[in-house]
């Protein structure tokens, strides 16, 4: 299950969508996505490909990046921020990691 909707939107990329509306809908989600991550500093986008995408945990990725797993938390925690900020629709804060349902 996606961590929040930053994910939600990662892995509306992986499965794509049921219906003429959604792929509409999700082609725009996906455009302003990937404007948004490519608008992110190097670090930010490593750690939500590696924590999203991948799907690893935060101590694999601290270890990847040679960084301790509280760097990893802080640089998602402002990854997602920054999206948060750029992205049209984006209200609403992420569930903390680990609280999600």
């Amino acid at each position: 299950m996606p961590r929040h909707r930053a994910a939600g939107a990662i892995a509306a990329t992986k499965t794509g969508a049921s219906s003429a509306g959604q792929a509409e809908d999700s082609g725009h989600r996906d455009s302003a996505l990937a404007a948004a991550l490519r608008s992110l500093p190097a670090l930010y986008r490593e750690v939500l490909v590696l924590r999203y995408y991948a799907d690893l945990p935060d101590a694999q990725i601290a270890s990847a990046m040679d960084i301790t797993t509280a760097a990893v938390g802080r640089l998602a925690a402002r990854a997602i921020a920054s999206l948060n900020a750029d992205l049209p629709g984006a209200d609403d804060p992420p569930a903390p990691r680990g609280l999600e349902s």
